[in-house]
C-alpha cells in the first residue's frame, strides 16, 4: 500500500530527458515498457514498483482480476483494482507512445488483467491446452475461408476489369492528344488489384499469427510483443513519417505527372512537325528529331534537379555523399561525351550532312546511316560500318558529295598522261568520248578537259564529268576508266607514266593486243 500511495501522490510531470525503456514483466512475460520518469521517480524505479504490486496481486487469493480498470484523473490516468492502485499513466508516457493517457492506461489495464487471469488458470493447463487447440483450429478455418473469399473477390474484380476494357476503360484524350493509353490504364488498375490482394494476404497472415500465439499461455507474451512492436512502429514511425512526407510526396507527384505530360506534348509537336502539319519559318525538317531529343533531355534534367531535394533521405549525409561521389564520377568520366554532344549539336544545326548522304570524313568515305549527339555511323562501299565520334567529325574536314549533286551535279575527275606526240585536241576529244560512253555521266553540262601540267615527257590531261549519282561513285569511276582504256587503245595512243617512260629502252609499245 505504501508503493500505491507513493504512485498516487505524484503528478504527471515527466523529466526533460527520457531514460531508456524499462520493461515491466511478470513471471518472465513482458507486459509493457516504462520510458518516462514520474517526478523524482525514475522509469526503472516505476517499473520495479509496478512489478512488486503485480507480484503481490498474483499471490493474493482475494485479488479480483476482473476489477482491473483504467480511471481518468484529468491530467493522468490510474490503473486500479478496487481500492488498490497498480500504476499511474501520465501525459509523458502517452506522448512517448504517440497516443493519449486514457487510451494507453486502458491498454495496460487489459494487458495486466489478461496476464493475471492466464497465470491463475495454469492449474487447469490440460483444459486450457485443449481449448487453445480448439480456438487455433477455428482460427485456421477462418483464415482459410477468408483467403478463399479474397481469391474469389479478386478474381471477380479481374474478370470485371477485363469485361470493362474497351467499354468503360478507354484511353484518356484531350482533343486529339492521347494523354493515357487504354493499355496503360488497364495495367494500372490490375496492378492496384494485385497489390491490394497482397497487402490483404499479409494482414490476414499477421493477424492469424498473433491470434494463434495469444491462445497458448506459453506464447502469449510473444503475441503481445509482436502486436506491440507492430503497433509501436506503425504509430510512432510509419504513420508520422508518411504524414510528414505527404507534402513532399505531393510535390514529387506534381513534378512526375507534369514532366510526363509535358514530354507527351513535346512528342505530339514533334510528330506534327515531322509530318509537315506544323511548320516554323527557317526551321529545317531534319532538325525536328534532334531538337526534340535535346528539349526532352533538358526537361528531364530540370525535373530531376527540382525533385532531388524532395526525395526521401536527401538531407542525410550519406545521401549527399553518394550524390557528390556520382557528380564527381560523371564530371571526370563524361568530358569526352560532353564534347561529342556539343559537337553533335553543332553538326546538327550547321547542316554538314544528312541521313543517306555520301560523305568523306577525314579518310573515310561512305553513306551516313546513323546520326546522334554522340557519334555518326558511316557505311563504306565495302559494307564496313564505321562509327566516328562527333568530336572527331567536327575537327575534320567534311566533304558532302550528295549536297554537291544539286544542279548541275557533282564533278567526277580523273587524270591521264599522254606523250607530246599526241595532239591535244585529239586527246581531249577521246577523253570526252570515253565520258559519253559511261553510264550515269550526265550529257549536260558536257564533260570538259583541263591540261593540268606539262611534264618532261608527257602532258597531264584531267577529265571532268558531271553526275547526279554520288552514291555510285566507285562504279562510275571504274566504268569511266575502262572506257578511257578502250578508246585510247582503238586510237593506237599509248597512256604513259613517268616511271615507265624513264625505263623505256626501245621496247615495243605498251598498247595491248586485240
Amino acid at each position: 500500500m505504501m508503493i500505491s500511495q507513493a504512485l498516487a501522490a505524484t503528478d504527471a510531470v515527466v523529466s526533460g530527458d527520457a531514460p531508456r525503456a524499462e520493461e515491466v514483466s511478470l513471471e518472465g512475460k513482458r507486459l509493457f515498457s516504462i520510458e518516462a520518469n514520474l517526478g523524482p521517480i525514475t522509469a526503472k524505479e516505476r517499473a520495479a514498483n509496478i512489478e512488486a504490486i503485480l507480484e503481490r496481486a498474483r499471490n493474493d487469493e482475494d485479488f479480483v482480476t476482473g476489477l482491473i480498470q483504467a480511471v481518468d484523473q484529468g491530467n493522468h490516468s490510474d490503473v486500479v483494482s478496487g481500492n488498490t492502485k497498480i500504476m499511474t499513466v501520465t501525459e509523458g508516457d502517452a506522448n512517448l507512445a504517440g497516443t493519449t493517457h486514457q487510451y494507453l492506461a486502458g491498454r495496460y489495464a487489459d494487458r495486466i488483467r489478461d496476464t493475471l487471469s492466464v497465470d491463475r488458470s495454469r492449474e487447469h493447463a490440460s483444459e486450457s491446452l485443449f481449448t487453445s487447440l480448439q480456438q487455433s483450429g477455428i482460427a485456421t478455418g477462418v483464415l482459410v475461408v477468408l483467403l478463399i473469399v479474397l481469391q474469389f473477390v479478386t478474381g471477380r474484380i479481374r474478370k470485371t476489369l477485363r469485361a470493362w476494357r474497351g467499354k468503360y476503360i478507354r484511353s484518356i484524350r484531350l482533343q486529339e492528344v492521347e494523354l493515357l493509353k487504354e493499355e496503360t490504364l488497364y495495367a494500372v488498375l490490375m496492378g492496384i488489384v494485385k497489390i491490394s490482394k497482397l497487402v490483404a494476404v499479409w494482414f490476414l497472415i499477421f493477424t492469424y499469427a498473433v491470434t494463434i500465439l495469444a491462445f497458448f499461455p506459453q506464447t502469449e507474451h510473444l503475441s503481445m510483443r509482436l502486436r506491440d512492436s507492430v503497433f509501436h512502429t506503425a504509430s510512432n514511425v510509419i504513420v508520422p513519417s508518411v504524414i510528414g512526407y505527404a507534402p513532399n510526396l505531393c510535390f514529387l507527384l506534381i513534378i512526375l505527372f507534369g514532366t510526363r505530360y509535358f514530354l507527351k506534348f513535346i512528342s505530339f509537336i514533334t510528330v506534327q512537325m515531322a509530318n509537315g502539319t506544323l511548320k516554323l519559318p527557317g526551321f529545317e525538317q531534319e532538325w525536328v528529331s534532334p531538337t526534340s531529343n535535346i528539349v526532352k533531355f533538358g526537361v528531364i534534367v530540370f525535373a530531376t534537379m527540382l525533385a532531388f531535394p524532395y526525395l526521401p533521405g536527401s538531407d542525410s549525409p550519406a545521401f549527399q555523399q553518394v550524390a557528390i561521389f556520382l557528380g564527381v564520377l560523371v564530371s571526370l568520366g563524361s568530358s569526352g561525351a560532353v564534347s561529342n554532344i556539343i559537337a553533335g549539336i553543332f553538326l546538327t544545326y550547321t547542316g554538314a550532312f544528312r541521313m543517306n548522304d555520301r560523305v568523306r570524313i577525314a579518310d573515310t568515305v561512305g553513306d551516313v546511316i546513323y546520326i546522334s549527339l554522340l557519334a555518326t555511323r558511316i557505311k563504306t562501299i565495302k559494307q564496313e560500318v564505321i562509327t566516328v565520334p562527333n568530336g572527331l567529325v567536327l575537327g575534320s574536314h567534311i566533304v558532302n558529295y550528295s549536297s554537291s549533286c544539286t544542279d548541275p551535279g557533282l564533278i567526277l575527275h580523273t587524270e591521264v598522261t599522254l606523250g607530246y606526240d599526241v595532239p591535244w585536241r585529239k586527246a581531249e576529244a577521246l577523253l570526252k568520248e570515253a565520258a559519253s560512253l559511261t553510264e550515269l555521266i550526265s550529257e549536260t553540262p558536257e564533260p570538259f578537259v583541263l591540261q593540268t601540267s606539262l611534264n618532261d615527257h608527257h602532258v597531264a590531261y584531267q577529265l571532268n564529268a558531271y553526275t547526279t549519282e554520288p552514291g555510285k561513285m566507285a562504279l562510275i569511276y571504274s566504268d569511266l576508266h575502262r572506257n578511257i582504256q578502250d578508246v585510247f587503245r582503238e586510237a593506237k595512243i599509248e597512256i604513259l607514266s613517268p616511271e615507265y617512260r624513264a625505263m623505256r629502252d626501245g621496247n615495243a609499245s605498251t598498247i595491248p593486243e586485240e
